[in-house]
């Protein structure tokens, strides 16, 4: 189990690379009970050291938590376990996907990704808005979603408005689709559809941060 400290120390390195003096200060924590859960988690492969520069008077090391991990643990009858996952850009999708309030919506969001997968080429961020990405969508309520492409109009003529899911048991996907550019300039004029999405968007695919840095 990671201890309280340890998860104090885990969200710090989130935000950024830290050295232990910098970790000590920020949590108001001595130095030795930072430097023992940094040796822990360390040797757990949950952060590592990065890079050793020189200071006035010692050299000093910074930690990172690199592309992040996964704490998994599941108990149900007959099985109980616990894991350390690594983070790849799949799981990081899936991960966003699962953090949308209502589970129920949570399959045929994955459902509309994976269909999505195959012009991923063209696309560039993809997340859900609206009632949805809120948590207070009826239950036959459509899905919203954003999609940054290079292609809008071709995406747009796939993906504008599909249904998903098995057969009698399907949810409507309405997307929004824009060029980068062209959504930065109704963001700037603040649409009501853009502020709209600002708002409430959930990131779902993002690995050039475009949609995070208006967040």
């Amino acid at each position: 189990m990671i201890s309280e400290t340890q998860w104090e120390i885990i969200k710090l390195l989130t935000k950024k690379d830290r050295t232990p003096t910098e970790i000590s200060e920020k949590l108001n924590k001595s130095m030795p009970t930072i430097y023992n859960s940094l040796k822990k988690m360390e040797s757990l492969n949950l952060i590592k050291k990065i890079e050793e520069k020189r200071g006035k008077t010692r050299p000093y090391t910074n930690y990172s938590i690199g592309e992040g991990f996964v704490y998994f643990m599941e108990a149900v009858p007959g099985m109980a376990m616990k894991k350390f996952i690594g983070v790849d850009e799949n799981l990081k999708i899936h991960l966003n996907i699962w953090s949308i309030p209502q589970k129920e919506f949570h399959y045929y969001i994955e459902k509309f990704w994976w269909i999505l997968e195959d012009f991923l080429d063209t696309v560039k961020a993809v997340a859900v808005f609206g009632s949805v990405a809120r948590g207070k969508a009826k239950e036959d309520s459509d899905i919203d979603i954003l999609i940054l492409s290079s292609s809008p109009k071709i995406i747009d003529k796939k993906f504008g408005a599909i249904a998903v899911g098995k057969k009698g048991k399907q949810k409507m996907v309405i997307s929004q689709v824009f060029k980068e550019k062209e959504f930065k300039n109704i963001l700037k004029k603040k649409s009501k559809l853009a502020l709209e999405i600002i708002k409430t968007m959930k990131i779902i695919y993002d690995p050039g941060n475009i949609l995070s840095k208006w967040k």
